[in-house]
């Protein structure tokens, strides 16, 4: 008798998941805001069980993994997202956005660097990754240096020479900032943010107005033809 108990007891659990994923999903939801860690792992990997595709359940189960420091869990969870057809960029996002209302954002860099050693596969979606998180933190020093484990498969990309050369410039080398620039502009001549960024290097001469003029002829802008008119005719 208490078999059949059991046996009724799970079948109804299971009708009423599968009757009301919404009901589900609103679960995961609030044990996530609630920073029950454990439970929001769970539920949100029922909930991706329920819906492979549902990217921002991937990015709970990720982010609450990582808040209980069940660090074996990430990149497997990682793994069954990408598997679902779930886009790397997509994931990182929402994990981001997960992660600012845990008020756990400070572990993301290291979440990401996590997946890189566990799935060296991703090493440069992840640096392409941590490279953006820095340019938005001003962070010279990282900038550096995922700009250059980028370059070292594109040595040519003008953004990532940009991205180098800004953070060249965060860190006080001002002479190899304008050399990195003038290497984009080489790789690329068109590349009009490294046009704008090397003639506010320069200043107000000549070569700052020819490469202001030249970049609004590619990307007309409002600033661009503002700083234009504080230059010396």
């Amino acid at each position: 008798m208490r078999f059949h108990i059991i046996i009724s007891s799970l079948l109804l659990t299971v009708s009423a998941f599968a009757a009301e994923p919404e009901a589900l999903e609103r679960r995961a939801l609030r044990a996530f805001a609630a920073g029950e860690w454990a439970s929001a792992q769970a539920l949100a990997g029922l909930v991706t069980d329920a819906d492979p595709t549902d990217t921002g359940a991937h990015a709970r189960l990720i982010g609450a993994a990582a808040m209980r420091g069940d660090s074996a869990a990430v990149p497997k969870a990682v793994e069954r997202a990408l598997g679902a057809g779930v886009p790397f960029g997509a994931l990182t996002d929402s994990l981001q956005c997960s992660l600012r209302q845990a008020e756990g954002y400070a572990l993301y860099p290291a979440i990401l660097e996590d997946i890189a050693s566990a799935m060296p596969y991703l090493r440069r979606p992840v640096a392409a990754r941590l490279l953006d998180f820095y340019i938005r933190r001003r962070d010279g020093e990282k900038m550096v240096s995922y700009a250059n484990i980028l370059l070292a498969g594109r040595s040519d990309s003008p953004e990532y020479l940009d991205a180098l050369a800004w953070g060249l410039l965060y860190c006080g080398s001002r002479d190899q900032t304008e050399a990195t620039w003038r290497q984009a502009l080489a790789a690329d001549p068109g590349y009009a943010p490294a046009m704008i960024a090397l003639a506010s290097l320069l200043g107000d001469c000549d070569e700052a107005k020819s490469l202001l003029i030249k970049a609004d002829s590619i990307a007309p802008s409002p600033a661009i033809k503002a700083h234009l008119t504080n230059l010396r005719p």
